[in-house]
């Protein structure tokens, strides 16, 4: 386990974090490496939209996969942005 504090190893700011040498992309993959994979444990929910009073509900049910798509596309703009690059691919 890395002395560092753990919010560096935070997945939404690790490429900050990386870019900025507050840690390298070894510690963040050991430290990752040591936990548990649970998302065997997430739920698909269903959720209601009401964009206004007079509007019909619509309800939407989202996935994982939605949700994953969705923190990959974010990840991706926000790398963009800050100007570091995709990493590579897992083999």
């Amino acid at each position: 386990m890395s002395d560092k504090p753990l919010h560096l190893f935070d997945s939404r700011t690790k490429e900050r974090n990386i870019a900025r040498s507050l840690i390298t992309r070894d510690e963040y993959d050991a430290f990752h490496g040591e936990a548990e994979d649970c998302s065997d444990n997430a739920i698909d929910i269903a959720t209601r939209f009401v964009y206004s009073k007079d509007a019909p509900e619509q309800e939407t049910v989202v996935t994982k996969d939605d949700v994953r798509a969705l923190a990959d596309e974010h990840a991706a703009m926000h790398r963009e942005r800050i100007g570091v690059e995709e990493p590579a691919a897992e083999a």
